[in-house]
């Protein structure tokens, strides 16, 4: 599903840079199923992933990943007659599911305790590419990396949250 999520992200800017608005428009109704197939088969791995593994930062990573994709998708559809805003939306989608690359990125670089460096420095390039091309960086971009910096905050702190780690082995019934 996720395969299918990046490629239809460059399919559908292919589409947008050859001029072709329409089928553009046409496949966005497809975004939708893969989007849901993103989210549903995301829950199943984050749920069987934690049985296994019973890892806190991989639960609060999954769902606060799965979380902001939904709120970018979701405001991209809703912004979607405005382009510019509609495009940072769905790019700041596929980013906010790039955090499973980002730890094998950094296992790469011999050490997955920097995978949260790798995944902000991943977020930077967005309004860093804005900033040398358009010499500003706009709203929905400051907005958008500033979310992604905050989810990756989030999940160290839910990880390490007593009361949050309780409630989910209690959801789980995994005990101690």
């Amino acid at each position: 599903v996720m395969y299918a999520w990046y490629l239809l992200l460059f399919i559908q800017s292919s589409l947008i840079r050859r001029g072709n608005p329409n089928l553009h428009k046409t496949l966005g109704y497809w975004s939708l199923v893969i989007a849901v197939g993103v989210i549903v088969t995301g829950w199943m791995v984050t749920a069987h992933g934690f049985r296994l593994s019973k890892n806190m930062l991989f639960f609060s990573g999954n769902i606060l990943m799965l979380t902001f994709f939904t709120i970018f998708y979701t405001s991209a559809i809703i912004y979607r007659k405005n382009s510019s805003v509609h495009k940072r939306l769905i790019i700041f989608a596929s980013i906010s599911v790039y955090i499973p690359v980002a730890f094998r990125m950094a296992a790469l670089f011999g050490d997955r305790k920097l995978a949260p460096l790798v995944y902000i420095a991943i977020i930077l390039i967005i309004p860093i590419w804005e900033m040398v091309t358009a010499r500003k960086i706009s709203k929905t971009t400051i907005c958008g990396a500033v979310g992604l910096i905050i989810m990756v905050c989030l999940t160290f702190l839910l990880a390490n949250n007593s009361a949050f780690t309780e409630s989910v082995r209690g959801a789980f019934n995994l005990v101690n």
